[in-house]
């Protein structure tokens, strides 16, 4: 049963909204183009300042707020995947290569990461226990992983977190009983045990989810870690103990809001409002509910939209509930929330609060008309380059068709007036460069190039690389072969190497490329890495349940940083 999962994350760091989601291990990525699951936190480091004022917010604080750029980074990979498999989102024909790629996987690459699983670095040995566990069972692949669950404690300790993660990809029934045990064990690192409950989650059965009640009620450290994974399992009957758990403290409430949200739970909207309205309410608890909502509504839920737009207009002091609530409604989508969404273009003052309603509008457009003209003419205004940026990429998510124009002539201007400090236009090439590459069309692949050639930024650099290979699709192989043989930093190599990952078809010429970066001990381990990485990609397309920042950009495996943030929460 196709299940959308991602991790959420009580941290700035993860300060999203609506978008990224992954598949379980057994899954294939749905082309029915409903809502994506959300990556979205509710507090972390992101505080608001406190401080009441009249209409939607304008603080200025950065450290003090998420931005759309957050929101982005977090939720970037649906969205990828979402382009390069051809769903209704991209307006592409689906492909269908699933036999190719499992005669690709059983034919060669279980091997090679049965092989670079046992390798002499530690990342290269993390990309393969995951890589692993989403192919599947084969011969020997159970029995690495749990060898490298049980490295001894002065080892790598991420070595043992990733063969944890890739162990619970496989969703294998005899392997509940050894999840559980291992959550349990006090000695193990708190991000090891939060690995192995979050495998049972994957699991996705009954057995597994009272197993997750069970945590999240023994009075156990996992307690709220657990409770937050339940909102991704698809056995009924959990609704009721979700809402018994927003109550209580010490961050459940939050989670169990969410949980709702993820589970579809729509006898809770009216709950679920006046939460958002109570007074002395959990903060928490408060950016969690439109979340929620924008999970759980439908397109034709006009007067619950109307509400939520009202919450966006008299939110106070409070930015990341406003945006988290417009970015709801761009996640519902529908011309009731278009409409919601053009009327909050002149709402704000503030750029960054802006670049959410452009952003939420871009989620829309696909089936909009009415949001891609908006977007056109928001765009075809613009000066500065935050809003240059996030306009370029809501109209190529959007596939606004005369936007391509616009950003291939912005790009090769060589100035812009910069209101947000230093590094905002290279930023900005790096967003339209991708952009260009969601258009779809070949006009962009020359300012692609260019911006691939010209900035020496490892960001700009991946978005570039990335562009070339939605643009050309399995053509670009040769061309991104030939920038990786010439690159003269790891920067372009590494961007080489995850355009790859993202080829919408599987390639024999890609495979046989990755094959050799890995095999070539001159290169960087950490490119080599990203190249087992990008294998485990191209043959199993299918997102890992973890949000895209979450994960080394040359590795599967969860941050440690993260990670840590995370238990500083649950």
């Amino acid at each position: 049963m196709a299940r959308s999962l991602a991790i959420l994350l009580l941290c700035a760091a993860t300060a999203s909204a609506h978008g990224g989601g992954a598949h379980s291990g057994r899954s294939q990525p749905s082309s029915s183009g409903g809502n994506p699951v959300t990556i979205v936190p509710f507090g972390g480091g992101a505080r608001p300042d406190g401080k009441p004022g009249p209409g939607p917010t304008t603080t200025k604080d950065r450290s003090k707020r998420h931005t759309w750029e957050t929101w982005w980074n977090y939720n970037r990979e649906y969205y990828l995947a979402q382009r390069s498999r051809g769903t209704p989102v991209t307006g592409l024909r689906a492909l269908d290569d699933r036999q190719q790629r499992k005669e690709m996987r059983e034919g060669r690459l279980i091997d090679l990461l049965l092989t670079a699983i046992e390798d002499k670095d530690h990342g290269v040995r993390n990309a393969a226990a995951v890589g692993l566990g989403k192919f599947g069972v084969a011969q020997g692949v159970r029995d690495a992983l749990e060898r490298h669950v049980h490295r001894p404690p002065e080892d790598w300790p991420d070595v043992r977190e990733a063969a944890i993660y890739g162990t619970g990809l496989l969703a294998l029934a005899e392997n509940r009983r050894f999840l559980a045990t291992l959550a349990r064990q006090g000695e193990r690192d708190a991000k090891e045990r939060d690995l192995a409950l979050l495998g049972l989650m994957m699991d996705d059965t009954k057995e597994s989810a009272d197993l997750l009640v069970k945590f999240a009620t023994d009075g156990q450290d996992r307690a709220r870690f657990a409770v937050h994974l339940l909102g991704f399992v698809s056995a009924p009957g959990y609704d009721d103990f979700l809402w018994s758990m927003v109550g209580g403290g010490g961050g459940e409430g939050a989670l169990a809001v969410t949980a709702l949200g993820r589970r579809g739970a729509r006898d809770y909207r009216e709950p679920l409002f006046r939460l958002l309205h109570a007074r002395n309410r959990d903060a928490g608890v408060t950016r969690s509910v439109p979340i929620a909502l924008g999970l759980m509504l439908k397109p034709d839920d006009e007067a619950d939209l109307k509400r939520l737009a009202r919450f966006v207009r008299d939110s106070r002091g409070d930015p990341i509930a406003q945006n988290f609530a417009v970015m709801a409604l761009g996640q519902v989508g529908g011309e009731v929330a278009v409409e919601l969404l053009r009327d909050l273009t002149g709402a704000f003052g503030d750029e960054e609060d802006r670049a959410f309603v452009y952003l939420a509008l871009g989620l829309c457009g696909a089936r909009s008309a009415a949001a891609r003209e908006v977007l056109l003419s928001e765009y075809e205004r613009a000066e500065t380059d935050t809003e240059q940026g996030v306009l370029a990429l809501a109209c190529g998510i959007a596939r606004v068709d005369a936007a391509v124009e616009i950003t291939v002539k912005a790009i090769e201007k060589p100035h812009l007036r910069d209101t947000t400090g230093l590094g905002a236009r290279g930023r900005f090439a790096g967003w339209a460069a991708l952009a260009l590459g969601f258009h779809g069309d070949a006009r962009g692949l020359p300012a692609a190039r260019h911006v691939l050639a010209e900035r020496n930024d490892a960001f700009v650099q991946e978005q570039a690389a990335i562009a070339i290979s939605l643009l050309q699709r399995s053509a670009a192989v040769p061309e991104l072969m030939a920038i990786l043989e010439e690159a003269g930093t790891m920067h372009a190599k590494a961007a080489v190497v995850t355009a790859l990952a993202v080829l919408p078809e599987p390639s024999t010429e890609a495979v046989d490329a990755l094959v050799k970066v890995y095999r070539d001990d001159s290169i960087p381990n950490n490119v080599r890495s990203m190249a087992i990485v990008a294998l485990g990609a191209l043959a199993d397309p299918r997102p890992v349940p973890v949000s895209a920042l979450l994960v080394r950009n040359y590795n599967y495996f969860i941050r440690n940083l993260a990670l840590d943030e995370i238990a500083s929460y649950l």
